[in-house]
């Protein structure tokens, strides 16, 4: 199953209003630069987010990270699922259960676009329930288990070129 423009399932059963969720980073603001610290260029930390307020009957979150620049796209750089329904995600952690990125590693693999510079969608996803996929679910596994159960979304996107000065 494929995302659509808008970051949520393409045929998406509408159970109900999906709500909006406001997301924003204290590591970068929305379609500004992402600090080369969160970055593959330099520590490869996952930057942090505020989230919410949430849907009322939030169990659980699913991020999905995506280069929607990348030559094969949209390109998952990461994908949590089971995230508690909190309001912060530090920097530097691991929120969650991780599923297989694009890359094929489960685990958080930061901007490093080869040329020109790329959005990265942090996509946020309220769900009713928990997501139990089998070992080394892939971003796909996750999408087809969670779809049923989305209750509210909401994105925020940065901005990456290696050869920003202000990455430096």
């Amino acid at each position: 199953m494929q995302l659509q423009h808008n970051g949520l399932p393409d045929a998406v059963p509408h159970f109900g209003h999906i709500s909006n969720i406001v997301i924003t980073s204290p590591s970068f603001h929305h379609r500004s630069h992402i600090p080369r610290v969160f970055t593959r260029d330099g520590k490869n930390y996952n930057p942090g987010f505020n989230i919410g307020p949430l849907p009322i009957g939030t169990i659980s979150m699913v991020l999905i990270m995506e280069d929607t620049d990348a030559p094969k796209h949209p390109w998952a750089h990461w994908v949590v699922y089971n995230i508690p329904a909190v309001s912060h995600i530090r920097p530097h952690s691991i929120p969650g259960e991780q599923a297989l990125n694009d890359f094929r590693l489960a685990h958080y693999c930061g901007p490093c676009p080869p040329n020109g510079t790329h959005r990265y969608h942090f996509r946020f996803y309220a769900l009713s329930d928990l997501v139990c996929p089998g070992d080394k679910p892939t971003k796909a596994e996750v999408i087809d288990l969670m779809t049923p159960h989305i209750l509210g979304y909401g994105e925020i996107i940065g901005l990456y070129r290696q050869s920003d000065p202000e990455n430096n």
